[in-house]
């Protein structure tokens, strides 16, 4: 009887191929997905090559609409930070929707990093502020009481200049953990409302 190759077992020649190919992705994971640039000298010290992870991820990209779950997820949040700016918002409404799928009732504290650090900031950071405070408010359904979610939608009302908005939320952070009241002193997202009286008598 002939010796059998067990990955020609568990997986047909497509399957194993593509997993040899994006083997530098598995083995990074979401560390990489969740970077906003892959930092070279962190890769050299792996022993890795930036072309290897570009090709990688490239081939990981084009295997997006057969990817599933969270796997398909962080292949969009990445790809939207890999994209043009005329791109980037049609990836992360793609990543959106992928992330509503993946909403579980047995972890809240997942469902919030989804809609809190890996959504809402990314929209944040792309000046999409209507849509970041949209997913800070579906993190806030799972975790009504985090802090880091309240500060960051302050921060963002007071971009958009909604004083009110904005004090109420960052109340409700300093209340759950004095420390915001320290970051809000000096945080640049306040500057627009930082003279007024009500912000003022909130930091004080």
């Amino acid at each position: 009887m002939a010796e059998l190759d067990y990955k020609q077992i568990l997986f047909n020649f497509e399957t194993f191929n593509f997993l040899k190919s994006i083997n530098f992705i598995a083995f990074l994971g979401w560390r990489l997905f969740k970077a906003d640039r892959i930092d070279l000298n962190d890769l050299q010290s792996l022993g890795l090559e930036l072309s290897q992870i570009n090709q990688s991820l490239d081939i990981c990209f084009r295997y997006i609409p057969n990817l599933t779950g969270l796997a398909k997820f962080a292949a969009l949040l990445y790809k939207s930070k890999r994209s043009s700016e005329t791109q980037r918002l049609n990836w992360l409404l793609q990543a959106q929707e992928q992330a509503k799928q993946l909403v579980t009732r047995y972890d809240p504290d997942f469902n919030s990093d989804l809609f809190l650090w890996d959504l809402g900031n990314e929209f944040y950071k792309f000046g999409q502020l209507e849509a970041a405070i949209a997913s800070y408010d579906k993190a806030l359904e799972f975790k009504p009481n985090d802090d880091n979610t309240l500060y960051n939608k302050a921060c963002t009302y007071a971009l958009q200049n909604q004083v009110e908005l904005a004090i109420e939320n960052l109340q409700q952070a300093i209340n759950l953990d004095a420390e915001n009241r320290n970051m809000a002193k000096t945080d640049s997202d306040f500057d627009s409302i930082r003279s007024d009286p009500r912000f003022q008598a909130l930091l004080n």
